[in-house]
C-alpha cells in the first residue's frame, strides 16, 4: 500500500443510492422543536457496523472510507 491509500473501515453493510438523505442537523442528541431542524445531503450513503449507524453523508466520502461486507 502507498502513502496515498488508506484503508477503508470494514463494516457490516453500506447503503448507497440514496437520492436525499435528511438528517437531524448538527452532531448532538436532540429534541422537541431542535427536531425540525434538518441537514439535507444529496448522492448520500450509510456505513452500518451491528446496530448502528457509523457514518452518514455524501456517498464519495462515505465509500471512500468504509468497505462494506454488504452493499445495497
Amino acid at each position: 500500500m502507498s502513502a496515498m491509500e488508506t484503508s477503508a473501515q470494514k463494516v457490516d453493510l453500506l447503503v448507497t443510492g440514496i437520492g436525499e438523505l435528511v438528517t437531524a442537523a448538527g452532531s448532538t442528541p436532540k429534541g422537541g422543536a431542535e427536531l425540525a431542524r434538518v441537514s439535507r445531503t444529496s448522492d448520500a450513503a450509510l456505513a452500518i457496523d451491528g446496530d448502528k449507524i457509523v457514518a452518514a453523508g455524501p456517498a464519495a466520502e462515505v465509500l471512500a472510507s468504509f468497505e462494506g461486507a454488504r452493499t445495497v
